[in-house]
């Protein structure tokens, strides 16, 4: 996805700039103390969640003196930590603003890749270690078992198949929306399955009571799957829809360079307006270009905050659906939901001296940035800003125009490098390496470095800071793998 840096001048509770001027806000995104608090609850929650049951299931099991069995206890708590893992990983996906605004979206995708195949290890372990401490390992094979063990089965077989998609999805050559399709079907299907098989083989009945059967743990498990369905409902804006999607239109379509262009959208009604942003957040937009079926896409808010809640994304047409952004008409449907992101200098307002590295249509979220700061009395007054843009040729610049004007006005510093110059071009040639770096940010005073464009690039300009001794807390990017 594209992706932002931003800075702009905050104004405290959310104040009114000056007259006919549009006022970003944070919103909903904390920063300071109060994001460290809401980090650590965050922590303590969602890690009690699923070591909690855990450890009550040993209670349980040591005071019905039933717990001797070490290989069938570990594979019992492995499946009970799995199964809460992937309860967990709904509600990673939900896109709820209140749980992403302290970390960022990159941080939660990652944190779910990671749990997600935790949680696939932990219930894949569970059968092997049920059958070595029965000593029954016909329980992995034999084809007739009671209906519970095999709605087990087939719930592990698509664990499995979730989890390869989703870690080798571009190993595969899987489209993004066929496998965000096939992976919200296999996720239910999971998720459903899974607690079928542990309400009948861990709470049981007051017959025969299974090891979630103490009151607390059965709450925990019936309460389990609601949530999972809700979290999943909200991602999808099946449940209250107008909280989380806000209804657009296409207002224009201008194109800035071959194969780039920008969609300004306007709401279609003024309740609906995305008002408050910060520069340099995302929005996920839906909009459907003719002859195709609507599609979700995370793209980059390009424009600075605006009163009327007109926003606009500049996109590359570097995919089936991107192809098509050009030949969009005024007046085309669209949705957006956000907004997302927490890579902004307005949660570090003591930065003095900024270093903007962008990479080709990565100059966006910077375009958002300057914009906002110029609209705002002495925004680009308060802090030093040099902005480095690297493209392959001098037609590819986005934007040249408006950045130059930005230049000549003495506040911003522009550093254009292109890796494919014809002979006339005068300014930096190659790539961003260390030695580039060196050069045009000498004499800055503890900048901080923000970068936006190509994952390969993205990689090479932080490797190469890091080479220059640059410390990793003043080196800003978001990472994304949608």
């Amino acid at each position: 996805m594209q992706q932002a840096a931003t800075q702009l001048i905050s104004q405290p509770g959310g104040a009114e700039g000056p007259p006919g001027q549009p006022v970003a806000t944070l919103g909903n995104t904390p920063s300071g103390l109060r994001q460290q608090l809401m980090l650590i609850a965050f922590a303590i929650v969602y890690f009690a969640l699923i070591v909690g049951p855990v450890l009550g299931v040993l209670y349980f099991q040591t005071r019905a003196g039933h717990a001797g069995n070490f290989l069938v206890s570990l594979a019992d708590n492995f499946a009970i930590s799995g199964f809460m893992i992937i309860v967990l990983q709904f509600v990673l996906a939900s896109r709820t603003r209140w749980m992403e605004s302290p970390f960022g979206m990159d941080i939660i995708l990652r944190l779910h890749r990671v749990m997600g195949t935790l949680a696939a290890v932990l219930l894949l372990l569970h059968p092997v270690l049920l059958a070595w401490g029965r000593g029954n390992w016909g329980l992995l094979y034999k084809p007739l078992v009671p209906w519970p063990l095999e709605v087990g089965r087939l719930a592990l077989i698509l664990l499995l198949a979730t989890a390869i998609m989703a870690l080798f999805r571009v190993s595969l050559r899987m489209e993004y929306q066929r496998w965000r399709s096939s992976h919200r079907i296999l996720a239910l299907s999971v998720i459903v399955l899974a607690f079928v098989h542990s309400l009948i083989m861990g709470v049981g009945s007051a017959a025969r009571p299974g090891d979630l059967w103490p009151l607390p743990l059965r709450i925990i498990w019936y309460a389990a799957l609601p949530v999972a369905l809700l979290a999943f409902l909200h991602r999808t804006g099946s449940v209250l829809p107008w909280l989380g999607n806000r209804n657009y239109r296409v207002q224009a379509v201008e194109a800035e360079a071959p194969g780039v262009f920008t969609v300004r959208l306007e709401p279609a009604h003024p309740g609906h307006a995305l008002r408050h942003f910060v520069p340099g957040q995302f929005h996920f937009l839906t909009l459907q270009p003719a002859g195709r079926e609507a599609e979700e896409h995370p793209f980059t808010i390009s424009s600075a905050p605006d009163r009327d809640g007109v926003v606009a994304s500049t996109i590359k047409a570097s995919g089936d659906f991107t192809k098509e952004i050009g030949a969009l008409k005024p007046g085309t449907a669209a949705s957006i939901r956000g907004p997302f992101g927490r890579f902004s200098c307005l949660l570090h307002p003591e930065q003095k001296n900024l270093v903007f590295i962008a990479g080709g249509v990565g100059i966006t979220p910077f375009m958002s940035m300057l914009r906002h700061m110029q609209r705002q009395d002495g925004g680009l007054k308060q802090r030093s800003v040099l902005l480095i843009y690297a493209n392959r040729q001098a037609r590819d610049i986005l934007f040249r125009k408006e950045l130059d004007a930005l230049a000549a006005t003495g506040n911003v510093r522009v550093a254009y490098v292109l890796s494919r110059p014809d002979d006339q071009w005068r300014q930096e040639r190659g790539h961003v390496n260390a030695d580039l770096l060196r050069r045009v940010t000498a004499g800055l005073a503890d900048p901080a470095f923000y970068i936006c464009g190509p994952p390969a690039m993205m990689a090479s300009a932080a490797t190469a800071l890091r080479e220059m001794g640059v410390p990793p807390a003043r080196i800003f990017l978001e990472e994304f793998a949608f």
